[in-house]
């Protein structure tokens, strides 16, 4: 799984420090001119080789789950499966429709099976829109 933090390095928020928010408690960075965008550091390989550790995914959370498919990447928060305030990044496998409405599968690209049960709308914190390798 693809976990994230905001331990960005000194030298990407120097003299930008004015114009970004960094939210510790959502492990995430805000810049504030672009308040839906979000910028995680990724700290696990799951998403290898789109995301290598180190590099940062930039997410926006303005996300319609009617806009989503299969093949984007999502930011999720299951607390079911992992613990709060986890973020993990994995690209969806599957989607479908319930009683309870719209869902996703997902999996990491460099992982072998899906994450187990299914992403819901209350769960999903972003969707890829860019990629910093740095």
């Amino acid at each position: 799984m693809c976990f994230m933090s905001n331990k960005l390095p000194p030298a990407a928020i120097d003299g930008e420090r004015e114009n970004l928010t960094i939210d510790e408690a959502n492990n995430s960075v805000t810049i504030l001119n672009a308040p839906n965008i979000r910028i995680y550091k990724v700290s696990t390989g799951s998403m290898k080789p789109l995301l290598a550790i180190g590099s940062f995914g930039i997410f926006t959370q303005n996300v319609n789950t009617n806009d989503l498919c299969v093949g984007h990447d999502l930011v999720f928060e299951d607390e079911e499966v992992y613990m709060k305030g986890v973020y993990v990044l994995h690209r969806i496998i599957e989607v479908g429709w319930d009683a309870e409405g719209w869902k996703c599968r997902t999996q990491g690209l460099n992982n072998s099976k899906p994450d187990k049960g299914w992403r819901r709308p209350s769960e999903i914190r972003g969707r890829l829109i860019g990629v910093y390798n740095g």
